[in-house]
């Protein structure tokens, strides 16, 4: 960021400012910055609280043959690609992508900024859609492969951390399963 940051000012970088067209990857981080200033609006002025949230989990594998980095980020890439677009789909906030074991987990939340009667319902069309994401996938890696579930119940969800590093996140048996 530090070169962006120099041509941007020394003001940090937000949706507003960044930069356009620059690489997937800046696309990315400027999509999570629109989530951010979405997110900043939870609440009444409460750090967290807790609320009734459907959670979907995806987990996938990358195939064994994606053994060079250049092919298994393109994959990445093509993954978070279809998280992304199922999450905005659907008015989802993707809330993490990590390792979890020999899997990769996908975690997107639905009622966590603001709960709607429909929170389920979209978890459960958005585990669709992604599921049919997948199948496109695995045109080009057959051994790709998807679990998904999704669970509804109360979590501990809202900014969390220090005052210099602030998430926003979602605890609880929910979120862990």
């Amino acid at each position: 960021l530090a070169p962006r940051r120099k041509r941007l000012g020394e003001s940090p970088v937000t949706a507003a400012n960044a930069p356009e067209n620059t690489s997937p990857l800046w696309d990315f981080v400027a999509e999570r910055l629109r989530d951010d200033a979405r997110i900043s609006t939870f609440g009444s002025g409460q750090s967290a609280e807790h609320r009734f949230v459907s959670t979907l989990f995806g987990f996938w594998t990358c195939p064994q043959s994606l053994r060079d980095p250049a092919s298994a980020a393109r994959l990445y890439e093509q993954v978070f690609h279809a998280a992304r677009k199922t999450e905005q789909s659907f008015d989802g906030l993707w809330a993490r992508s990590d390792p979890s074991g020999d899997k990769q987990k996908l975690l997107m939340l639905f009622g966590a900024t603001q709960s709607r009667p429909d929170d389920t319902d979209r978890a459960i069309a958005a585990a669709r859609a992604l599921r049919q994401e997948f199948q496109v996938l695995k045109r080009e890696h057959p051994s790709l492969r998807l679990g998904i579930g999704v669970a509804t119940t109360t979590v501990f969800a809202g900014f969390v951390g220090h005052t210099d590093r602030r998430e926003f996140t979602a605890m609880g048996d929910g979120v862990n399963l």
